[in-house]
């Protein structure tokens, strides 16, 4: 098999798996250790499609950044401190999205009353 035809398999093993270790890699396409340094460095600096953890896997990071742009996986100990901050995030974008629909609800509730001739102004007479 050429070198592209590996390339090719591994991008879409890699792909749908997620994450794939160098080891599996050399079982699997029966690879040798420079073998494996020519399909990383083709994969995470020319494609840019991937990244290396601790030496010892490839990570998918994606279709191609940007040249200037650095993709570095994040070690799986900050993964739930990550999770931990998203939730955080999303819990309080949904805390402003209730507010701003009840200041929306407010809002058209006086605007109907203004139209109408009800509220405070009926009070007053």
């Amino acid at each position: 098999m050429k070198f592209y035809e590996v390339v090719e398999q591994v991008h879409a093993l890699l792909q749908r798996q997620g994450r794939v270790s160098y080891r599996a890699l050399k079982r699997e396409f029966g690879l040798d250790d420079d073998y494996v340094e020519d399909l990383k460095a083709e994969l995470i600096e020319v494609q840019r499609i991937a990244a290396d953890e601790d030496g010892k896997v490839l990570v998918w990071i994606g279709e191609g950044v940007g040249k200037d742009e650095r993709v570095v996986a994040p070690p799986p100990s900050i993964l739930p401190l990550l999770m931990r901050r998203l939730d955080k995030v999303v819990q309080e974008i949904n805390e402003i999205r209730e507010l701003a629909d009840t200041e929306e609800s407010r809002s058209v509730t006086m605007t109907t009353e203004e139209r109408t001739g009800n509220g405070e102004k009926e009070k007053r007479r």
